[in-house]
């Protein structure tokens, strides 16, 4: 795993022994591998994973509270089955078709009442149980379908509640008694036996008027005359379904729900259609209380047009806690296919995608950076300058000292020698001026500022007595 990346499954049922060596491994970054003495320095990233609880494990001295610490730099909890039913029949179906290729059976499909058996289990071994479950269901299937006699489920007797859903299923299609039939007449039992038929299929489709249609093998427009209903409007179809995926959907659910980045989408008038796990940690609402949401009461700082990049913005979440947040927004449209036969074209519908992440540390740490990286300049800067300071300095205070001690004695007028000294010093203060002020201009630390330019009002000063004497070079100057 050297410079990639090693996942430790089942990190919590480590003995203790070995999570001391561990955690020395994961501190110091080396090994020792068995039969040498050699000492060798590994860079490797770590995930471990485990399904007990370890604070828990922690309190009761099973697990180190120093490894779990180390261990826990980026924890991502991932939910129960029992917390997201709508993953249950997508997986089902992954665990159908990789033991039917394993046990080489032909099974191919699961029974709507046997995954219904499956979504009121609350599978307390989790994802485990679940391909236990259907790994026994195609071992003991005897047809290409698994039917409810063939899940083992503890606690649960299939072949009962199988025997009282077939009853409820030959009360929805029962006939009157002939003197019924008689006095209703032909026509009012077809009508009324079509529609028990229609409303259970719909029920068994989630209120699908496509789907229905196809199961009874009508044209979706036939359907709406023989039931003489007429469709439930988007908003109302997507309130009474919203938690009935289908296997696309529950393929995204699946997807989306497991990345860091908050992702929404919206219908045209900006109410929220849909927003993943990641979402409802950066915002701090509930899943339920997103959907159906107007995006601009719960992010009203977001600008809804498609921009270029990615902004940011301040944001406050549910609960008050202030914090910044990352954006993209973008539009699309979709086309919705047609019923089988019908005439209209396809009507094409605008949604909007939002992308969001929680920003606020990283901003911090790009300005923790930022400042790191001032400094350390800073420092670099005033070591050249304190180096550079040497030779000006030298030069300024040799060059003054020969002049004051020539003009004090008052034995010599100003020669090209003196001259040479006052153009030395004028030089080497211009040079010495020019580094202060550049590092000045990149650091701006206002004390030493001021501190500079008196410094540079003390040698004024000096300059100024020294050229009260008239033999004093008058161009000199600082």
């Amino acid at each position: 795993a050297e410079n990639g990346t090693v996942f430790l499954d089942e990190i919590g049922e480590i003995p203790l022994l070995i999570q001391t060596k561990l955690l020395r491994v994961l501190q110091e970054k080396e090994i020792k591998p068995v039969g040498t003495s050699t000492i060798t320095k590994v860079n490797a990233r770590v995930i471990a994973a485990t399904n007990r609880v370890l604070e828990q494990e922690i309190a009761e001295g099973r697990f180190r509270e120093d490894l779990f610490y180390r261990l826990a730099v980026l924890p991502i909890r991932v939910p129960p089955l029992r917390e997201r039913k709508t993953d249950i029949p997508l997986l089902a179906e992954f665990f159908l078709k990789k033991y039917s290729t394993l046990l080489g059976k032909e099974v191919k499909n699961i029974s709507s009442y046997a995954l219904k058996v499956l979504l009121d289990y609350n599978f307390p071994g989790n994802v485990r149980e679940l391909e236990n479950i259907i790994e026994r269901s195609v071992a003991l299937s005897s047809t290409n379908i698994i039917l409810p006699e063939s899940l083992t489920i503890r606690g649960v007797d299939t072949a009962q509640d199988r025997k009282e859903n077939e009853r409820e299923k030959t009360d929805c299609f029962a006939i009157q008694d002939e003197e019924e039939i008689y006095a209703k007449g032909l026509d009012q039992v077809l009508a009324q036996l079509e529609k028990a038929i229609i409303e259970h299929t719909l029920k068994k489709t989630n209120n699908s008027k496509m789907k229905a249609a196809d199961k009874l093998q009508v044209s979706f427009r036939s359907l709406r005359m023989l039931f003489g209903i007429r469709l439930l409007s988007t908003e109302a179809a997507l309130s009474s379904t919203m938690h009935n995926y289908d296997k696309l959907s529950q393929l995204h659910k699946l997807v989306f729900d497991n990345i860091s980045s908050g992702i929404i989408t919206t219908d045209e008038s900006l109410t929220i259609i849909s927003a993943n796990h990641a979402t409802s940690i950066i915002t701090g609402y509930g899943l339920e209380e997103l959907v159906r949401q107007n995006l601009t009461d719960v992010i009203p700082k977001l600008l809804t047009s498609p921009r270029p990049g990615r902004e940011a913005i301040d944001f406050t979440k549910k609960d008050g806690t202030p914090t910044r947040i990352g954006y993209s927004f973008t539009s699309f449209a979709v086309q919705r296919s047609s019923a089988k036969g019908a005439m209209h074209p396809l009507k094409e519908e605008l949604f909007n995608l939002i992308t969001l992440q929680d920003i606020s540390e990283i901003e911090k740490l790009e300005a923790k950076i930022r400042q790191g990286e001032k400094m350390a300049a800073i420092g670099m800067m005033s070591a050249g300058i304190a180096h550079d300071f040497r030779n000006p300095l030298t030069a300024i205070s040799g060059s003054a000292q020969i002049l004051v001690s020539d003009y004090s004695r008052q034995t010599h007028n100003a020669n090209s020698e003196h001259l040479a000294l006052a153009s030395i010093i004028n030089r080497e203060a211009e040079r010495l001026n020019a580094t202060i002020s550049a590092f000045l201009e990149f650091a701006k630390p206002d004390i030493i500022k001021r501190k500079w330019f008196h410094l540079i009002d003390c040698v004024n000063e000096v300059l100024q007595v020294c050229q009260a004497d008239p033999k004093w070079p008058a161009q000199c100057s600082v």
